[in-house]
């Protein structure tokens, strides 16, 4: 067989550039879908059906361009070589116009597309979080991911872990609004102007740099830039041993605070220390948390206790456990639920213990304590993480946390505007705001942010969910089935959809998708199936299932009370039991429903 024949022949048809054709026509089909199909709530299935429609047409589309040649008279029957070439030819041109038109499509849609998602971001924050913060805030700065420059490549881990130690020691200084690396790291790889930069995440200094480390040696370059003006207001190259990698970090971190005249109440910026080995485990360990899978929560799992075996009184690596054993343990089904949680309890208070300031271990013991039940507890570890770090956005985001459980929900939206503020780029914060809205019945503001979560991660489990019961309460049921088709949750799916069909008058299906929630699921989802009930008003079985949750300590319970579907049962003398029952703190929002 000759191949270089073959190839040549593929050529003189036209089967290479018809292929590139078909894709590029393809690739702009299936953008436009992306776009078009959720504008009408379309099923997810739909564009998946379109994708493979487009594969397999792919197939026959070769083929085609093998047997036959697009003329001015039509579609002819390719000839053998050597005959009609200047049918060839004209078919080639005409296969040049549709590629470059498409790629020309191709750079519309991705300027377009560009735009709309900045216009997402910018709108993101509401008015009043913005003037929030600038109020609250002398100065603000993002550090972003500092570039790995080793030999390798091989080091991501430990440049990225630097930038996150900056932004903790940068965090404990309360004028300044320092940007999570949620959202900082967002421009990693990406090449986005300074201007840009400072326009997405509203500051006005960036900390940027690259890390080069080569066995026991670290070279680190720092720049420190004025976004207004775009000058470099600072800049250092260190070239240290790596043992002395926490003085690097504590310079770094002064030289930026003085530069931006920033008063220090504790004088300096001190990092907790550890042998070299521990930390890079560390930091290593906290690379593959924020990667955030369940393979990857295993091996950071693994990783991390190495690194507390080779030194157990370094209370960061400590917390970063906790994190772990929690998602491990509440998220991915990998360990047991309350044996996990009771081991988070006990690794978080050995963290206080070792350091008593350390607010990221008092906030997150808070959220816990308030999980439990121990709203006394709880309030008073928040109180004193908020003023160790007012700034650090992780204390108000578990301030804002606290606060829900506590039942003061108006404050629970406030920090978490304030959150989205330092932290813009956070899908996260949309649904959390979004959930907190639809908790105390503002329908609307619900939907707005869930919305905006939903474009930034349509692939995300629960809040289609949410999305569906919004819209069955505002009786738009058909659309509220369609959102609970694309949940990928099943018990949130099974659950979305029986609501939906009963809004619908579809009483037998709906009864029966209730029922497979009932046999499949039973008390893991005793709070939504109470939910379900109350919204079909059968108030008899809605507290059947409700204190079978409450029976069962369901740790959910806590967010299930504000479930707007439970309206039906305000009116209720055994609501007023139930929630006695709850050991709710005096002044919860939820109780204003006795009245």
């Amino acid at each position: 067989m000759n191949f270089n024949k073959i190839i040549s022949e593929l050529k003189r048809r036209n089967v290479f550039k018809a292929a590139i054709a078909y894709l590029a026509v393809s690739w702009v089909i299936i953008q436009i879908a992306s776009i078009v199909l959720p504008t009408f709530s379309a099923p997810a299935y739909i564009q998946k059906a379109l994708i493979y429609v487009l594969i397999i047409g792919f197939i026959f589309w070769i083929g085609f361009s093998w047997l036959y040649d697009l003329t001015p008279d039509g579609l002819k029957k390719t000839k053998k070589t050597g005959d009609n070439e200047e049918i060839v030819k004209i078919t080639s041109q005409r296969l040049n116009k549709v590629i470059i038109g498409s790629l020309l499509v191709v750079i519309a849609i991705l300027i377009v597309n560009q735009f709309y998602i900045q216009d997402v971001i910018e709108n993101n924050s509401t008015n009043d979080s913005k003037e929030m913060v600038t109020r609250k805030y002398a100065n603000s700065i993002a550090v972003m991911a500092f570039k790995d420059m080793s030999p390798n490549q091989d080091q991501e881990y430990f440049s990225d872990g630097i930038s996150e130690s900056i932004i903790s020691l940068l965090t404990k200084i309360p004028e300044l609004k320092v940007i999570s690396s949620a959202s900082s790291f967002n421009y990693k790889n990406k090449h986005v102007s300074i201007a840009q930069i400072a326009d997405d995440l509203d500051v006005k200094y960036i900390l940027d740099g690259n890390v080069k480390k080569s066995d026991s040696l670290l070279r680190i370059t720092i720049k420190l830039i004025d976004t207004r003006d775009g000058s470099q207001i600072w800049d250092h190259i260190f070239n240290h041993n790596a043992s002395e990698i926490f003085q690097i970090q504590d310079e770094i971190a002064n030289s930026v605070a003085q530069h931006l005249e920033l008063t220090l109440s504790t004088g300096k910026l001190n990092s907790a220390s550890t042998d070299f080995e521990s930390y890079r485990l560390f930091l290593e360990s906290s690379y593959l948390y924020h990667i955030d899978t369940p393979e990857s929560m295993i091996e950071a799992d693994a990783i991390l206790r190495k690194s507390i075996i080779k030194d157990s009184t370094y209370a960061p690596a400590l917390i970063l456990l906790g994190r772990i054993v929690d998602r491990r343990s509440r998220n991915f089904n990998q360990l047991p639920i309350e044996e996990g949680q009771k081991f988070v309890i006990n690794t978080l208070e050995k963290a206080i213990k070792l350091d008593p300031n350390n607010a990221e271990a008092h906030a997150f013991l808070a959220s816990k304590e308030a999980l439990r039940r121990n709203f006394e507890k709880a309030q008073s570890l928040i109180s004193k993480a908020q003023v160790l770090e007012p700034s650090n956005p992780t204390v108000i985001g578990l301030g804002a946390v606290v606060n829900f459980y506590l039942g003061n929900i108006q404050e629970s939206i406030r920090l978490d505007h304030e959150v989205l503020a330092i932290d813009p780029l956070n899908s996260r914060n949309y649904f959390n705001i979004g959930l907190n809205y639809y908790f105390i019945h503002d329908y609307d503001n619900a939907l707005e942010y869930l919305k905006k979560y939903d474009y930034l991660k349509p692939e995300a489990a629960i809040h289609h969910y949410i999305t569906s019961v919004l819209l069955t309460l505002k009786g738009d049921h058909e659309a509220a089935l369609i959102e609970a088709e694309k949940e990928p949750s099943e018990w949130a799916n099974l659950c979305a959809r029986s609501n939906a069909y009963y809004g619908m008058g579809e009483q037998k299906l709906s009864d029966s998708l209730l029922n497979v929630l009932i046999n499949k699921y039973g008390i893991r989802s005793a709070n939504s199936i109470a939910a379900s009930h109350a919204w079909r008003n059968e108030k008899d079985e809605a507290f059947v299932w409700l204190n079978r949750a409450l029976k069962e300590n369901k740790v959910v319970l806590h967010e299930s009370i504000y479930y707007p579907y439970f309206i039906s049962l305000y009116d209720d003398p055994r609501w007023a039991e139930f929630l006695k029952n709850m050991n709710l703190p005096k002044g919860h929002f939820i109780l204003s429903t006795l009245d």
